[in-house]
């Protein structure tokens, strides 16, 4: 797509290569993502995952290879109703799930099938990741709706907050041993309702207890674990009005974030729809975790601590900042 310039600091467009997609451009359905040109051939993928591959001589009928994903096998297994209790009690059915060990693969298929969730399984066995890899990508939800990661499952390194769900077939086989290795994974709960279920996790509650995580509430019965982390976080504050408070006091009585800081996550929703803030827009409101904006003709919210786009209402206006930066309105 791109070539070198001649010293090498920078890149320069490959306005010959350009040249070839823009000629053939009729015959791609979608937005062109990436292109490349080897063994006389052009190779042109798009942005919804299409690969287009061109010759030097026009044929009637290009040959088509179509993708046809078949669904996950449907079938009782006993993780059915502990997926379902565990949706239940978070009160949602998307966001970020944490399945650590990937196991039989039932409870997998469970989460993907009872709820709308982004499933991660952190597997070390790499026989089980290829075997998991291929069988999700045959039903077309790998890197959708499912990633796995070949990695201990117990020292999985990944930002804390982003996980609604964090489970296990068996914590004892994921390497879940002690309650070290439990409280790592339970920090990685979101907070405002992110829920934990850890089925044969050999600790006590007396154990966990010398080992707190910030806001999670810990249950063991018969060897299972359940964990809650029902609240904010100690020190997390709210922005409720366009000038922080009711007192219009324009300062946030934050004191848990301090630098140095890090990113929780990127990408997600664009910000398209949001008025901007540095011409007159109004401020987003931050209350309960989430995040609340106003944009053009709706308002809307997403989750602080996984960016997933939670709600949107459509007003039947339109909202347009103030042409001198004194805020914004609903026309």
């Amino acid at each position: 797509v791109n070539a070198l310039s001649d010293d090498g600091l920078g890149y320069i467009e490959n306005e010959e290569l350009d040249a070839h997609v823009d000629a053939v451009k009729d015959h791609i359905d979608g937005d062109v993502f990436y292109r490349l040109a080897a063994q006389g051939r052009l190779f042109v993928v798009t942005e919804d995952g299409r690969i287009y591959c061109f010759g030097t001589e026009a044929i009637d009928r290009p040959v088509m290879h179509a993708f046809s994903p078949g669904a996950l096998p449907s079938q009782s297994t006993p993780w059915e109703g502990p997926v379902r209790n565990v949706l239940a009690s978070l009160g949602e059915t998307e966001g970020y799930a944490l399945l650590l060990g990937a196991g039989s693969g039932d409870l997998l298929r469970e989460l993907l099938n009872q709820s709308d969730m982004h499933v991660v399984v952190v597997e070390s066995d790499t026989r089980k990741v290829a075997s998991l890899r291929e069988v999700l990508a045959d039903s077309g939800l790998y890197g959708g709706r499912a990633a796995v990661i070949e990695a201990d499952p117990a020292m999985f390194a990944v930002q804390p907050y982003l996980f609604s769900v964090v489970m296990s077939e068996d914590a004892q086989a994921a390497g879940l041993h002690h309650p070290e290795a439990i409280a790592h994974a339970l920090g990685r709960l979101r907070p405002y309702g992110g829920i934990a279920y850890l089925p044969n996790a050999r600790v006590e509650e007396h154990e966990m207890a010398d080992h707190p995580v910030d806001a999670v509430e810990v249950r063991i019965q018969n060897r299972n674990l359940l964990a809650q982390r029902r609240g904010p976080l100690p020190g997390a504050a709210q922005w409720t009005h366009q000038y922080g408070s009711p007192g219009h006091d324009v300062m946030s009585p934050e004191h848990r974030v301090r630098l140095p800081v890090g990113i929780l996550w990127f990408g997600g929703p664009n910000n398209h729809d949001i008025l901007p803030r540095h011409s007159g827009g109004p401020r987003p409101h931050v209350v309960g975790g989430r995040v609340f904006y106003l944009g053009v003709e709706e308002a809307g919210a997403r989750c602080v601590y996984g960016a997933a786009h939670l709600d949107t209402r459509v007003s039947g206006h339109r909202a347009s900042c103030y042409e001198h930066g004194a805020g914004a309105a609903l026309a």
